[in-house]
Parts: C-alpha cells; sequence; structure tokens
C-alpha cells in the first residue's frame, strides 16, 4: 500500500461520509482534495438513484424508457423519419429501407447503445460480422440492406425499429465522425414548476463506435451553461487518462465550442415541461449539418455523476430546495 493511499484512507475515515459513500466513491469524486463544504453537497450514487426516483413519478417513467412512447410524446421535436416495426408490414419496412440511402435500427427499450446498428450497403462500411443474442438484439455495427430484409421478422419480435440516419454539424464531425455527438442537457422543473438547466456535457463516441453513449467507448466533457465551451474534461477511471483531447482525431475536446448554445438551453426548457411529472430529465439533443437542433431521447437517469466527478460540485443542496 503506498503512502498516498495511507494518507487518503485516513482522511476517508475523518471526513464523516464514510456512512454514505464506500472508499472507492470517496476517491472517484476526488474529495479527498475538497473541503467539508463541498463534500457535503456531493450525492452518492445510490442517494442520486433516491432522488431521480423522487423526482420522476412511477406513472410516466415508461415514457422515457421506450422510444415508441416517447415518440409519441415527443415527435414535434423530431424531424427524422422513424418506423416502428411492431406495427408495420413488410412492404412499408422495405419500402423505407429503399427511401433512405442509410439507416439506423434501435432495440425499442435497450440503453448505452446496446443492439443499435446502421443499415448500409456494406460497400461504405468497415467489415463487421455480427449475429443475434437470446434477446434478439444484432450484435455487430453494421447490417447489409439484403441481411436486413432477410432478417426482418427477427427485427420486428425484438422490438426494433428503424429511423433515418442523421448527419450531424461539422463542429461534432470534426470531433469524432463515426458516432452522432449529442449534448447532455439536464433540467429540473423546480418546486415552483418552472424548468432549470441544473447540468450539460458533450458526449462523444471513439474509435469505431457508432455511438456516443457506449459504457466502453463514450467521452463526457462538461459544458460551461454560460458560455456554452467545454470546460471539464472526463477522466478515464481504468487508466486516469484526462481527455482534454479526442484520442482518435486529437481535436481539442476542452475549449470546444457548441454552436448556438442558448437555442440549446431554450429547446431542453421547452422539453423540461412537455411531462412535468418527470422533472428530472437529461435530453440528448443534435446539432445537425443544416444548422437545426433534433431530439434524440430523454433520460430519466441522466448519470449526474458524472457531472459531480468532472465538475467537483455537488446537487445535494439543490435537489434539498426542489423536494
Amino acid at each position: 500500500m503506498s503512502f498516498n493511499d495511507i494518507k487518503y484512507k485516513i482522511k476517508y475515515k475523518l471526513s464523516g461520509v464514510s456512512d454514505r459513500f464506500s472508499f472507492d466513491e470517496y476517491l472517484r469524486y476526488h474529495m479527498q482534495n475538497m473541503n467539508k463544504k463541498s463534500r457535503d453537497n456531493i450525492l452518492s450514487v445510490s442517494e442520486l438513484w433516491e432522488y431521480e426516483k423522487r423526482f420522476n413519478s412511477d406513472d410516466y417513467r415508461d415514457i422515457f424508457n421506450s422510444k415508441r412512447l416517447f415518440h409519441n410524446y415527443f415527435s414535434s421535436f423530431m424531424t427524422r423519419d422513424i418506423l416502428f416495426l411492431e406495427n408495420a408490414t413488410f412492404e412499408e419496412y422495405k419500402r423505407f429501407l429503399d427511401n433512405h440511402e442509410l439507416l439506423i435500427a434501435k432495440p425499442d427499450n435497450k440503453y448505452a447503445g446496446l443492439g443499435i446498428f446502421i443499415i448500409d450497403d456494406m460497400e461504405n462500411a468497415p467489415e463487421a460480422d455480427g449475429d443475434f443474442d437470446e434477446e434478439g438484439l444484432f450484435t455487430a455495427s453494421f447490417m447489409d440492406r439484403k441481411d436486413a430484409i432477410r432478417n426482418w421478422d427477427i427485427l420486428r419480435q425484438a422490438g426494433y425499429l428503424i429511423e433515418e440516419y442523421l448527419y450531424q454539424h461539422e463542429a461534432y464531425e470534426n470531433i469524432h465522425s463515426f458516432s452522432l455527438n449529442t449534448m447532455r442537457i439536464t433540467t429540473l422543473v423546480d418546486r415552483d414548476g418552472k424548468p432549470i438547466v441544473i447540468a450539460a456535457a458533450n458526449q462523444f463516441g471513439s474509435s469505431q463506435s457508432i455511438t456516443d453513449n457506449n459504457d466502453e467507448t463514450a467521452i463526457w466533457a462538461g459544458i460551461d451553461l454560460s458560455t456554452g465551451i467545454a470546460s471539464m474534461a472526463d477522466i478515464d477511471e481504468r487508466t486516469g487518462r484526462v481527455y482534454d483531447r479526442h484520442p482518435d482525431t486529437y481535436e481539442d475536446i476542452v475549449g470546444f465550442e457548441n454552436p448556438g448554445f442558448d437555442e440549446v438551453m431554450e429547446l431542453a426548457s421547452k422539453l423540461a415541461m412537455v411531462v412535468p411529472k418527470c422533472r428530472l430529465i437529461g435530453w440528448d439533443i443534435a446539432r445537425l449539418r443544416n444548422g437545426s437542433l433534433e431530439l434524440i431521447e430523454g433520460n430519466v437517469t441522466p448519470e449526474l455523476d458524472l457531472f459531480q466527478i468532472m465538475s467537483g460540485q455537488g446537487f445535494r443542496d439543490l435537489f434539498k430546495r426542489n423536494l
């Protein structure tokens, strides 16, 4: 055991937070470097989960856990073509494929990029062999159009939807071109019924990941709400690497300026009031090539622990005031 380990364990035992935080979590939040006031404001992962359940009504949570239900409520904020296979005929499915050069397929109720793949002619796509797992989820990132037609019934039974592929704004394309790189904007409807943005981050994919929220490849960067500039770097917990630059393109992440961020904040505030019984939501919003904003999804578990790690700022006082 190193000297720092011994020193930090002593600090941990004297800090008064050992009843709420494990030692690993104490280090994860860098609480050894905080004063008491800052430490007291940090929420453990289990406490965040409890607050998320208290802010978000069980009667409405399924709206955010099902892409089909989400579309029913939020389609006015989406411009992309979407086809839910459970409600489609084979002829409608084939016609949808024919009408779009590129498509992306997603399972209805999964998260973290599970089962998502692109439907392409494979001439333009990296080679990737895949199969279906026991849940009917495809295990590779790309599928040939002919295979997509042949596997129509498997995809339908697994609850897939297919949607038009979105082309992102060049600012995000320059950082990572394989994935659609979104902004995670977290809103809270306060105790007076007014929406406030409490945190924001960029989400970037890496390597050849086609999603920006894959647990293994996603890179986050905290956004300064007053400027729209990414000012807080993600840290790889396994290696300690700080992602101030993108590991593949070497483009600056810290200092990245999100175009038209005031417009993003305004959109998030509008979204927060569509289902106000779910008061704490993380919205994934993309800036498209033509400059418009596109809502991708809403999350009842907005991963605020990552914001606390990057910023060193907690949410306890804010949440207590607004229960």
